[in-house]
């Protein structure tokens, strides 16, 4: 059974919703761009263990000093095939637990799930969208490139938020051979601006951006996986709902006509939109497709 809590907040959900406050304050808008709400990790929460799966509880240090928690969950027929497991914006590792269960009994791979910067149980440090995200995805394969035997073979899979991540990360990172990126953003600034309702001054907005650029020392410009798409050298799958009313599905289009030919593949699911695409019957056997022959 895959086990996506349906409480799992698209992205820019919070933003949306509270810049339709009506609130005129820049440092508040900035505070809920890089310091928006997250939902919080249970407690006495389920556990790979629950599954009747092995598992590791994992800690990964970032290279800027963030502390990152995870579960690493092998397979003893892997041979090395390794996926990286990447949420959407205020969920936590918990809510990707079923998607890399349901992957690793078919593929089957080693699993890597973990909790993002300022999500879940790791360290409340500012959210990026993917800037200094990377550095989480770094920090994840060096830990893999350590522990898996035989070497790993590493894919990478996010959804929303999480797919920006997981576009930006593989565009940086040549040991990731294989990403799968759902529902995703094209471009972070003209997601948000996209958002802002009518009400809200234009010069409010932009104060708020550079705050939060500010605050959480990066650039909305750079948040890219548009320019991503174009970088990334490994086979790319993306995977929109043609029913997203949360992220345009145009902009899946967009990077599809912005990645090599040769390496992508879109899918585009009929009738499904930003939360339930993992209910497709397809789903599992697609990803689990393309991640074996990208990862054998």
């Amino acid at each position: 059974m895959v086990l996506i809590d349906r409480s799992s907040r698209a992205f820019l959900v919070i933003l949306v919703a509270a810049l339709g406050c009506g609130c005129g304050s820049s440092n508040w808008v900035a505070d809920k761009l890089v310091n928006g709400w997250t939902r919080p990790f249970p407690a006495g929460s389920r556990t790979p263990a629950d599954y009747n799966v092995p598992y590791r509880d994992v800690v990964l240090r970032t290279s800027d000093g963030v502390r990152l928690q995870a579960w690493y969950i092998p397979h003893p027929d892997s041979r090395g095939r390794t996926l990286i497991i990447c949420h959407g914006l205020g969920d936590h590792r918990l809510g990707a637990l079923g998607i890399g269960l349901a992957l690793r009994k078919q593929g089957p791979f080693n699993v890597l799930v973990y909790d993002m910067r300022r999500h879940g149980q790791s360290d409340k440090t500012h959210f990026t969208y993917g800037y200094h995200e990377r550095k989480d995805v770094a920090a994840a394969v060096a830990y893999l490139e350590k522990t898996v035997k035989p070497r790993p073979k590493i894919g990478i899979i996010g959804w929303s938020a999480g797919g920006a991540v997981a576009m930006m990360s593989a565009a940086d990172e040549p040991k990731i051979k294989a990403v799968v990126a759902i529902n995703t953003f094209a471009e972070l600034r003209e997601e948000i601006q996209r958002r802002k309702p009518g009400s809200l001054p234009s010069l409010v907005m932009q104060g708020g951006i550079r705050k939060a650029e500010s605050l959480a020392n990066f650039k909305v410009a750079e948040v890219s996986p548009l320019k991503a798409a174009a970088r990334i050298k490994a086979p790319l799958f993306l995977i929109a709902g043609d029913r997203d009313r949360t992220i345009d599905p145009r902009c899946t289009l967009r990077m599809a006509r912005a990645a090599d030919p040769d390496r992508m593949t879109m899918w585009i699911l009929r009738g499904y939109g930003h939360a339930d695409w993992w209910r497709h019957p397809e789903f599992n056997t697609r990803v689990t497709r393309f991640f074996r022959k990208a990862l054998d």
